[in-house]
């Protein structure tokens, strides 16, 4: 079906809904966090994740996908890899920069 086509209360076949996902698990809330294409809104997501967290007193665990690429965001990745703990951290200048 092509936008203007769809039937009342059915879901068009060409829009992709996401989800952020809650998981109460070990005394944590794991939140899988869903795509999303402007880090603002990304932002904005866990700004909301962090106020209800410390609403109910609960530490949380972000999974899922990482914010969009954006030149003003750093990122630490650490990567188990069999033998071995992979870190990769951001280019910087110097060791007091990073």
């Amino acid at each position: 079906m092509k936008p203007g086509n769809c039937r009342p209360f059915q879901s068009a076949d060409w829009i992709v809904r996401t989800a952020l996902c809650v998981e109460p698990r070990d005394g944590r809330l794991h939140i899988f966090m869903p795509p999303v294409r402007a880090t603002e809104d990304y932002l904005d997501l866990v700004a909301a994740v962090e106020e209800t967290a410390a609403k109910l007193k609960l530490p949380v665990v972000l999974e899922g996908e990482p914010p969009p690429h954006d030149p003003r965001l750093n990122h630490i990745k650490v990567t188990p890899d069999p033998g071995v703990i992979e870190v990769n951290l951001h280019p910087a200048h110097n060791w007091r920069s990073w």
